[in-house]
């Protein structure tokens, strides 16, 4: 597990870090109104490519590891699955598109668009079952260094779209590669096959759609309550917090074969993961430490002077960190003993808890309120996770297929 994690950690950073590079590269080019188009068809992309992969690749590695499919078989059926499904995203953002024809944010997601089918195509999942984690690690950077060269092309707004194709290549290439080096696998149909996969991941779907809107209804709140000038300093202490996404990425791709294969034996899968979780846990909890105690210097050395005085939203966002690596490797168990209904109610509930407390502390306390509500809603996130697993792995297996 350890060489799975580093692999796909070093992968994850080295990716993150071009692409972090091509994004200021990209706003200095084109100025902040083109760089806010690009993000809001980014944006758009991205919430329409969850309808493409449709959380099968948390039941591709379960199934896998449980030895419940044959992975290869089933590789070939999800990318047929996900293909059609990509044809109908596709046809829908061009339905979009064509009603806006001034609009560049549209120009801009129809080709972006092309990313839902390098998507279908890539069989990422496949090669985190196998524990083959190598192939993902140079995909991804390769992916985020085929952006930064489409960036360095352009020269100014009207070369925005370079910026998306270079995304979009990049992708394309990098399923290219996945898909040889697995083997050239071939896309399959089964609708009996595809609705029991359906059945089994439309609760990881809704609840990976409802993750992303934590973030974004704090933004969409905070212009409601006349409070859109606090939007930047949150957005830029939240993205401090967010910095570590890669790490609990690549932790979070490690673990679910691990604790899959555990399978049957949930109170096994249960210490495992709470064993992991105290300790990661722990680390982060050292680092959100130095965080708060050097706030201020931290995101004056990243945003300069003009940041002004954001230290108290980061001092109480970064304590959000390790909370969330937490529930990050509870919720990998719980989605090895089969508890994704469980984990769709938690996502649910914290999802009501963040919108909840926005609307109540916003009107007051401006951006420090959406801080403390996302503390809060991955409080209640860990709290519901760790109540499910300890209910799901004390029951037998067929006790846990019945529910």
């Amino acid at each position: 597990m350890r060489k799975v994690f580093f692999t796909l950690a070093g992968g994850e950073i080295a990716a993150r870090a071009l692409q972090v590079v091509a994004i200021v590269l990209l706003t200095r080019k084109v100025g902040m109104g083109p760089i806010g188009e690009y993000g809001l068809a980014s944006s758009i992309s991205a919430y329409a490519l969850m309808a493409v992969t449709q959380g099968l690749d948390t039941i591709g590695v379960r199934a896998a590891a449980q030895k419940q499919v044959d992975a290869r078989s089933a590789a070939g059926q999800i990318m047929g699955l996900r293909l059609l499904s990509a044809l109908l995203m596709a046809a829908l953002t061009a339905l979009w598109a064509l009603g806006r024809p001034s609009d560049p944010a549209a120009h801009l997601l129809v080709i972006l668009s092309g990313v839902y089918f390098s998507n279908a195509l890539a069989p990422r999942w496949l090669f985190l079952a196998e524990s083959l984690p190598r192939p993902l690690a140079v995909a991804a950077t390769l992916s985020q260094a085929c952006f930064l060269a489409g960036v360095l092309c352009v020269r100014g707004p009207a070369d925005l779209h370079l910026a998306a194709w270079a995304q979009m290549g990049g992708e394309a290439i990098t399923a290219l590669l996945l898909w040889m080096v697995a083997g050239n696998i071939r896309p399959r149909f089964s609708g009996s096959f595809w609705r029991s996969l359906l059945l089994e991941s439309w609760p990881i779907t809704i609840a990976l759609v409802m993750g992303t809107a934590l973030y974004n209804f704090d933004i969409v709140a905070l212009g409601l309550f006349g409070r859109r000038i606090e939007a930047g300093p949150y957005i830029s202490s939240y993205r401090c917090f967010t910095l570590f996404g890669p790490l609990l990425a690549a932790l979070q791709n490690a673990v679910l074969p691990r604790f899959a294969g555990l399978w049957p034996d949930g109170k096994a899968i249960r210490r495992k993961a709470e064993f992991l979780a105290l300790g990661t846990s722990v680390v982060l909890a050292s680092c959100s430490l130095i965080l708060f105690l050097f706030a201020t210097p931290v995101l004056r050395l990243l945003y300069g002077p003009a940041i002004g005085d954001s230290a108290s939203l980061l001092r109480v966002l970064i304590w959000a960190l390790p909370v969330q690596g937490m529930r990050a490797l509870l919720r990998q168990a719980l989605f090895a003993v089969r508890g994704q209904g469980a984990d769709l109610r938690n996502v649910t509930l914290s999802f009501l808890t963040n919108a909840g407390l926005d609307l109540a502390l916003i009107p007051r306390f401006g951006a420090l309120g959406c801080a403390w509500s996302t503390l809060a809603a991955e409080s209640v996130l860990l709290a519901g996770t760790w109540a499910a697993l300890g209910a799901r792995a004390s029951l037998t297996p067929a006790e846990r297929q019945e529910r």
